[in-house]
């Protein structure tokens, strides 16, 4: 008599979630991608160093007065490369994997995002044996540099345990408004492929400059690039959304009054129609 050989039917479970399933937003402000954008010498990289345990990834000349701990990148060009330069690119893989294993490390700065895109940039063209990006190839370059650097970061925010912060310089242009006024726009001065990354990666886009001579982050503002669509957070303590809100004079507080701001502790808040309250 033959033994049939039995077969085990497993049961395909749905990939829907079910009714009561659902993905909670995270209360801390950390879990999320933010990039802060204000003018030169407004206290970026400051601000990246007042995070805990953050070690600042440094595309600009590196700020030899910042107590912050910092690792430079300093961005070359193809002929560059070509010559024997150290690739920044190769560097800065090599920085993210022993950051990834090294459990001091909570976070990373990125100062700035538009000089990270440069390094891969150049690396990019080295690769393929040309000087600059083509002005009559239908964008066929531009686009492998864009996915080239799009798929490195996605996949840090889908597999890293590291926190991000970026910065980048603002750029002020004039903007015409529904009530016919012309006002001054503030929004980050990046190039396009690097304006379509932050539209779909950053979870918050914040804008760090003065207001009445203090400096303040500004989360929600008019004439101010800003994403800030949570609800829940960013709040007076009587509940009222924050427009913006001072931040004090020591620099090591900077990030910390960020954390008070996202908890709803904020008394004295900044208001767009020129009101103070609490």
């Amino acid at each position: 008599m033959v033994k049939r050989k039995s077969t085990k039917i497993i049961k395909r479970t749905s990939l829907i979630p079910g009714p009561d399933e659902y993905i909670e937003p995270s209360d801390k402000f950390l879990d999320y991608w933010t990039l802060i954008h204000g003018t030169t010498g407004i206290g970026k990289t400051s601000f990246l160093a007042s995070a805990p345990g953050f070690v600042i990834a440094q595309f600009e000349p590196r700020r030899r007065n910042i107590r912050a701990r910092q690792v430079e990148f300093r961005p070359v060009t193809p002929m560059q490369l070509d010559s024997g330069m150290e690739d920044p690119y190769d560097k800065f893989v090599t920085f993210m994997e022993e950051a990834e294993a090294d459990e001091s490390v909570e976070g990373i700065g990125i100062d700035n995002i538009v000089e990270c895109y440069k390094i891969f940039e150049a690396h990019h063209l080295k690769e393929e044996g040309l000087e600059e990006v083509p002005k009559k190839d239908f964008g066929f370059v531009r686009g492998q540099i864009n996915r080239l650097f799009e798929n490195f970061f996605n996949n840090l925010k889908y597999e890293s345990r590291l926190k991000f912060m970026f910065t980048c310089h603002t750029a002020e242009k004039e903007g015409d408004f529904n009530t016919g006024t012309t006002e001054s726009v503030y929004s980050p001065a990046v190039p396009k492929a690097v304006m379509d990354y932050i539209k779909k990666a950053m979870d918050f886009v914040l804008y760090f400059g003065y207001n009445d001579n203090n400096r303040a982050i500004h989360c929600r503002w008019d004439s101010i690039m800003t994403k800030c669509g949570n609800k829940d957070h960013f709040l007076s303590i009587k509940g009222k959304p924050l427009n913006a809100f001072k931040i004090p004079e020591d620099p090591s507080k900077w990030y910390p009054r960020l954390e008070e701001a996202w908890a709803n502790k904020i008394k004295v808040g900044i208001y767009q129609e020129a009101e103070s309250g609490s």
